[in-house]
């Protein structure tokens, strides 16, 4: 099986196919893009109202040094086609009303669903009910889809059991692992984004180093670009993944995403089911 370089979107898809978390797929590819560089972000304090003002905090998205330089996926080459025409940048709740012009939070899911079933890793079956006037697509991991599925979890449990042990005894592990794992660090389990900050900051002079049992190749090379192709049983060979990840700060803003995904969404974590035709979401129901 070759290098999946799966984004943490398609990563917590694959764990949780029937779960329509829209929302949660739309965070977690922002933040793959800040990660890497592909886009920027700034909260900032302002102050809103004249008689009665308040101090409230908003975000700020502009296009990052790798804009336009880098291979992506199609859910986020459609959060990049948001920034295209923006010279200088854009406040995040208006950035998620313009990704929600073609795709509300259901058309972002079955968005992922797609490139997971044109990938080869689920399938997507037609049930008919009801003397087949009804329809449902149900959607199933392929052979090749729960093996994928079982080393994501397989990676995850590894780096929430021994994380922290590596980073205090073997740094060069830790730090391979953590640069393989990229942006799917944020699905990891019991480490929090203060720990993952303290991490890097220990292992940011530490070189990398050839490992015989780690299976971090699903994910790629945590974002230097690296093309090479790799086995899953290659797990040992971690040469191709760079010795430089790129900052966990990006995390930071995860949490604050919330409020405007909310704010532009008037609340509403489905949608009216397909790509477009929504445009903000507040009245179409549960999804």
């Amino acid at each position: 099986m070759n290098k999946l370089e799966l984004t943490p979107a398609e990563s917590y898809l694959l764990l949780n196919i029937e779960n329509k978390d829209g929302k949660t797929l739309m965070k977690y590819s922002l933040i793959n893009l800040l990660y890497k560089n592909v886009l920027s972000s700034e909260v900032r304090e302002e102050t809103e109202g004249t008689v009665f003002k308040q101090v409230v905090k908003k975000t700020y998205l502009s296009k990052g040094g790798q804009f336009g330089k880098l291979n992506l996926k199609a859910h986020e080459n459609l959060l990049c086609s948001v920034m295209a025409d923006e010279e200088d940048e854009i406040e995040l709740v208006e950035f998620i009303k313009k990704v929600f012009e073609q795709y509300d939070y259901n058309g972002f899911y079955e968005l992922i669903i797609d490139i997971q079933a044109q990938s080869g890793l689920l399938s997507i079956i037609e049930e008919r009910k009801f003397f087949n006037i009804f329809s449902k697509n149900k959607k199933e991991l392929t052979e090749s889809g729960k093996d994928v599925n079982q080393k994501i979890g397989e990676i995850l449990s590894a780096g929430k059991k021994n994380l922290h042990d590596w980073v205090l005894n073997d740094q060069p592990r830790a730090k391979a692992y953590m640069a393989a794992c990229g942006a799917n660090l944020i699905l990891l389990d019991g480490h929090d984004m203060g720990m993952l900050k303290s991490y890097e900051s220990k292992l940011k002079d530490i070189e990398k180093q050839k490992h015989e049992d780690t299976g971090f190749i699903l994910w790629g090379d945590g974002g230097s670009g690296s093309k090479d192709k790799l086995q899953l049983e290659d797990a040992g060979s971690l040469d191709s993944i760079s010795n430089d990840f790129n900052s966990v700060s990006a995390f930071d803003y995860f949490d604050g995403l919330d409020s405007g995904f909310d704010s532009a969404s008037g609340g509403d974590s489905g949608g009216c089911g397909g790509g477009g035709g929504c445009s903000g979401c507040g009245g179409c129901g549960g999804g």
